[in-house]
């Protein structure tokens, strides 16, 4: 089974997600392990 890790990550001036819950969803279904920090 692939297992996807997603680290949490911040930095000054950025907005951006490293993994929206639409991705995640579509990456479950997939049969792919998803886990965000």
């Amino acid at each position: 089974m692939t297992h996807l890790w997603v680290r949490a990550e911040q930095r000054e001036n950025e907005d951006r997600v490293g993994l929206t819950p639409d991705g995640a969803r579509k990456l479950i279904e997939k049969g792919i392990h998803v886990s965000v920090e």
